[in-house]
């Protein structure tokens, strides 16, 4: 439920701004509870930045749930590591089933560090054979190729989701040829309401495709593979590179210049994301996890190691072995 409120808390104005996405100091976070006091302490000031708007709060957590998957790894004796491992790939396999995705990869995010190869290489025992295969499909699964394609697949494709209307259902869904019902539509059978389609997004989905914010704003139409320039004194744009290519036109009116053109495609693209982004908070709304305060107040306190502790951690096993 963490992740669905930071989630849904994420502003796109900041998603599309490079100025609010800040440094990756801004988002190593090791202390979540010292990280929240913080914030609440630098909002009462006012001093509101790129250290306490939403997009670092997401990124923040999700660097603590990886950097916390690989230290409780690397201090855990080496004869039970791989029983810590084996319990946290079912973890992300659980977080797969109750689509947590933004879980799931942060999980993943820390299976997957260089500080995991080097403790596994201290254990006693090997990962279970069920787990590795869980895990090198769930790899391939959150692989960040093409922008993190088969998670953005699998959101685009629970929010064009059409609920089941009343008992019916489709034939070619299951039952009557023996194979068995989704859950969706057993729930229907059963007269009980299906639950509506819903998923936690992972961010990085987002983020990944903002590689269009590299395109230009502006665009000369004399020279589009040219930058266009801005006269610092007058704050006014600087001519076109070639306006003799418009010389066989009418002039324009005295008071009126050339001036570059805006870059709709760009705009465009960006439009695309925020409605994914909108579309993927309104799958997160729906979301509802039965909750156990117990475990809960557990995760508002999670803890990671810095690189320093890391390194004394492994060498001290390593001495032990």
């Amino acid at each position: 439920m963490i992740d669905r409120e930071l989630f849904l808390n994420l502003n796109f104005e900041e998603l599309v701004s490079p100025q609010s996405i800040g440094t990756a100091a801004d988002a190593n976070i090791l202390d979540w509870g010292q990280f929240l006091r913080e914030r609440a302490r630098l909002k009462a000031e006012g001093r509101s930045g790129q250290s306490t708007n939403g997009l670092t709060v997401v990124r923040g957590r999700f660097n603590l749930i990886a950097n916390f998957v690989l230290s409780e790894i690397v201090l855990t004796h080496p004869s039970e590591r791989a029983m810590v491992i084996n319990k946290f790939i079912r973890l992300a396999w659980k977080a797969y089933l109750l689509k947590n995705f933004n879980a799931l990869v942060a999980i993943i995010a820390g299976l997957q560090s260089e500080w995991v190869s080097k403790a596994k290489r201290q254990a006693f025992n090997k990962v279970g054979t069920w787990e590795n295969r869980v895990l090198a499909d769930l790899i391939a699964w959150t692989s960040n190729e093409a922008d993190f394609k088969h998670i953005r697949q699998t959101v685009e494709a629970l929010v064009d989701a059409k609920p089941i209307i009343g008992g019916t259902q489709d034939s070619s869904i299951g039952g009557g040829d023996g194979q068995p019902l989704t859950a969706r539509s057993r729930a229907a059978s059963e007269g009980r309401p299906p639950s509506p389609p819903s998923c936690v997004p992972f961010f990085g989905v987002y983020l990944a495709q903002l590689h269009y914010s590299n395109l230009p704003d502006l665009i000369d139409p004399t020279a589009p593979h040219e930058p266009v320039g801005v006269d610092p004194e007058s704050n006014t744009f600087e001519s076109l590179a070639h306006p003799e290519v418009f010389s066989t036109l009418a002039p324009l009116p005295s008071p009126m210049q050339l001036e570059p053109l805006i870059n709709v495609h760009k705009q465009r693209l960006i439009a695309g994301i925020i409605k994914s982004l909108v579309a993927g908070q309104h799958l997160a709304s729906k979301v509802q996890f039965p909750l156990d305060k117990k475990i809960y107040q557990k995760c508002l306190k999670l803890r990671g190691l810095d690189t320093d502790t890391l390194e004394r951690a492994l060498a001290l096993y390593s001495d032990r072995k």
